[in-house]
């Protein structure tokens, strides 16, 4: 293999996945559960951009309801997050004939 062409396709990867890591901090994933009684917002990076309680919720449930609703709202939007991921690596690699799945 022509090592000149290796090397310029490792910088258009290298630059592609600057793009995409900037394109991940940009994407945010928006989940509600509990009938919109509890939001969470995360970036495409994991990071938790927004949280909403409802205060009826506040007011009127038990602690513990409150959070399994946090706790299914963050895995939820977590799972999004990872199939966003996937997706976007997918089609990021796809054009160099590796693998859409790299542990990210």
């Amino acid at each position: 293999m022509d090592m000149k062409k290796l090397m310029k396709q490792a910088q258009q990867m290298q630059k592609m996945m600057e793009e995409m890591d900037e394109k991940m901090k940009e994407t945010i994933i928006d989940v509600s559960v509990g009938g919109g009684m509890v939001t969470v917002k995360m970036n495409g990076k994991y990071d938790v951009v927004d949280i909403k309680i409802s205060e009826e919720i506040l007011k009127n449930e038990e602690p513990n309801i409150v959070m399994d609703l946090l706790k299914s709202a963050f895995n939820e939007a977590k799972n999004k997050v990872e199939q966003l991921n996937k997706e976007e690596m997918g089609k990021l690699t796809g054009g160099f004939g590796l693998p859409g799945n790299l542990g990210f």
